[in-house]
């Protein structure tokens, strides 16, 4: 178990050593592995569970729409499956960007290009914010307008 010290130094001189020591999750969870949450009369959400010490009978999830860690009842919390990673031709990633959005660039889950960091993705607006909205390549492929796109070369290699 990693044990990481601090000190706290109070006015009047007190000191007071803290220790905090990371142990495994509950029986049955693993850390990193995705769960839902739901309490009764609020709505579910889904977390991972983070690897420190909670009491038993409790697991600790990391809440993922705001990063919050919180204990909760096993009872509350269970296990989902995790999705299966689709196959590298079926991923979203392919937008154009605000200057030339018919030139496509490929963009990770930073928001950059992977040829250039400087790049950014289109961002689409309107009454109600889409935000980024990236395609695979076999959609774009199969509009009507395809011939109109071109396919960055040095995301197409990264």
């Amino acid at each position: 178990m990693d044990e990481i010290n601090h000190a706290m130094k109070y006015k009047d001189d007190r000191t007071v050593r803290l220790t905090q020591v990371d142990a495994p999750a509950p029986e049955g969870y693993t850390q990193g592995q995705a769960v839902v949450v739901q309490r009764p009369g609020q709505a579910p959400f889904t977390g991972t569970v983070a690897h420190i010490h909670t009491a038993p009978g409790y697991v600790a999830v990391r809440d993922g729409r705001h990063g919050g860690v919180s204990s909760y009842p096993t009872r509350f919390v269970s296990a989902v499956e995790a999705e299966k990673e689709p196959e590298a031709a079926d991923v979203r990633e392919w937008s154009g960007t605000y200057s030339r959005f018919t030139h496509l660039h490929r963009f990770g889950a930073n928001g950059r290009a992977r040829c250039n960091s400087r790049i950014r993705p289109h961002m689409w607006s309107g009454p109600t914010v889409q935000g980024i909205v990236l395609h695979t390549r076999a959609d774009i492929e199969a509009r009507e307008h395809a011939h109109l796109y071109t396919f960055c070369p040095s995301c197409e290699a990264k």
